[in-house]
């Protein structure tokens, strides 16, 4: 008889967990507080998101019915509290996202060997990206893959819009060379955005992994529903108790707990099951089964939007609202390769005769945490940014608006930012200091909370094989066991590190004591 595991979350993590388990042998109950949809069925709201990219802003965009509900975030220490977006139901957040597939540098994983994730290096993740990958273009290369369940594609020149023409001939007089594959390792420079699509439309995580598996019972797909808690005996997880819209309590058991619910909601999973610091626990009543640092160390990266005016100013021809992308290093000393990323946003029609550029900081130093406010799982954690906190993002940030206003200018255009004020490159540290503090939100990039290190680094909660310490039987595999976040769009960061819990937890299940 096959063994039986538990995944929490349907999306962007959890479905590559699911079906990966489900394509090994074992049946996985996945549970996921949204709705339950069949990819047949998915709506076109997804299916065909909107290309008017001077709509999508994370913080002044409508709610959408596929966001989890009441989730929020402090940006910035000392301001209120505002909605976070993260998807809600089948495909999670890969249902929203911007579609655009970043693999992080060589040099990310390196940055994890140092912080103490041992087997984490280039050339051990390397397998799980080329395995979950159908690169239509570069899929014969070595260090790409063909069919994967992960689509990816890059558009041609000719499809360009004014937007991407604009990145692509500024980065170019800046000196940045032509990159065609930014997802080759060691590549810098200007490229064609690599993009999650088939044949125009966008392809979920659900879509890939977990679909297939789902007639002939691999998968059981339990649907709105919240987990309370992980159930602990005798430190092994055995199970978890989940809630429904009426409130009734259902308990399933398995031989292995994998927790891919996001940055967003693992950390308070866990501190909900008993899993946390003393003082938080011993506040709430939570009965606590392991000491450890969760919720602490929770990042996102820092983003911007600038625009300029361009009386000629086009669409791209395949309506894409991007096409060209720039990965570039700031030099600075307390960074690291590759640390800023410049995206093309081309205008939705040709009477909207402004072109844009998304600004992001890659790398990061500041640092928040998110913590249960309440042992209730209606209730959202409180996540606590704290971007630009540190004095290195700041560095960072005024490095990327001086360089990205220059691209965006060249030829005399005035720059503006996303509220039509003008924005100078030549304004001083102090001044950019203030518009950034102003003008910069987070990029929904959530990463930390369940930090991944070594079983002696006091700062970790999951050893390098995702285990929580101290609980066998307990896996973590979404961004949340992220030691920094990734220097890019997080999408095939979460997917690869499915795919590595998966082998991790098929393996935990072959040893004589990996069962209940």
């Amino acid at each position: 008889m096959g063994s039986r595991v538990i995944v929490v979350g349907a999306g962007s993590a959890g479905c590559a967990v699911a079906g990966r388990l489900a394509e090994r042998g074992s049946t996985v109950d996945l549970i996921e507080a949204g709705p339950d949809w069949r990819s047949e069925s998915c709506d076109d709201e997804i299916r065909r998101p909107s290309d008017d990219i001077f709509a999508w802003r994370v913080d002044g965009r409508a709610a959408s019915r596929f966001a989890f509900p009441d989730v929020t975030a402090t940006r910035f220490d000392g301001r209120d509290a505002l909605p976070y977006l993260r998807g809600w139901g089948m495909g999670g957040t890969s249902s929203l996202n911007g579609l655009v597939v970043v693999r992080p540098p060589d040099d990310e994983f390196d940055h994890w060997t140092e912080l103490g994730c041992a087997g984490w290096g280039p050339h051990d993740v390397l397998p799980a990206f080329i395995r979950l990958e159908d690169d239509l273009d570069y899929g014969a290369a070595p260090y790409h893959g063909r069919g994967g369940p992960t689509p990816v594609v890059r558009r041609g020149e000719h499809e360009w819009g004014s937007g991407d023409r604009l990145l692509a001939h500024g980065a170019a007089a800046a000196g940045h060379d032509w990159a065609p594959d930014y997802n080759r390792p060691g590549a810098l420079g200007v490229s064609r955005t690599a993009s999650n699509i088939r044949l125009g439309v966008r392809v979920t995580s659900y879509d890939g992994y977990v679909e297939p598996w789902r007639e002939d019972g691999r998968i059981v797909v339990h649907a709105d529903r919240l987990v309370a808690r992980v159930i602990v005996r005798d430190n092994r997880a055995v199970g978890v108790e989940l809630r429904a819209p009426d409130g009734t309590v259902q308990v399933v058991e398995a031989d292995q707990v994998v927790l891919a619910a996001g940055a967003a909601a693992t950390p308070g999973l866990l501190e909900r099951s008993g899993i946390g610091s003393d003082q938080l626990l011993a506040r709430l009543g939570i009965a606590q089964h392991a000491s450890l640092p969760v919720g602490e160390g929770i990042q996102d990266h820092v983003g911007f939007w600038l625009s300029a005016g361009l009386d000629s100013a086009q669409p791209a021809a395949n309506g894409a609202r991007g096409n060209v992308t720039l990965r570039y290093s700031s030099g600075l000393a307390h960074s690291r390769s590759g640390d800023l990323l410049v995206v093309a946003a081309n205008p939705p029609s040709p009477d909207f005769r402004e072109v844009a550029f998304g600004v992001k900081l890659g790398h990061c130093a500041s640092r928040g945490s998110s913590h249960i406010v309440s042992d209730d799982p209606r209730v959202a954690s409180g996540i606590r940014l704290n971007l630009l906190g540190d004095e290195r993002d700041l560095a960072t940030g005024r490095h990327a608006l001086r360089t990205a206003t220059a691209l965006l200018s060249h030829g005399g255009r005035i720059v503006r930012d996303r509220n039509g004020e003008p924005v100078d490159a030549r304004w001083d540290d102090a001044t950019i200091d203030a518009w950034l503090l102003r003008c910069a939100t987070d990029t929904s990039h959530l990463s930390g909370g369940a930090v991944m290190g070594a079983d002696t680094d006091p700062g970790s909660v999951v050893d390098p094989r995702l285990r929580v310490h101290g609980i066998r039987g307990l896996t973590v595999a979404d961004l949340s066991i992220c030691p920094v976040v990734p220097r890019a769009n997080t999408y095939l960061t979460s997917l690869m590190i499915g795919e590595r819990a998966a082998d991790f937890v098929t393996e935990e299940l072959a040893r004589p004591d990996g069962r209940r």
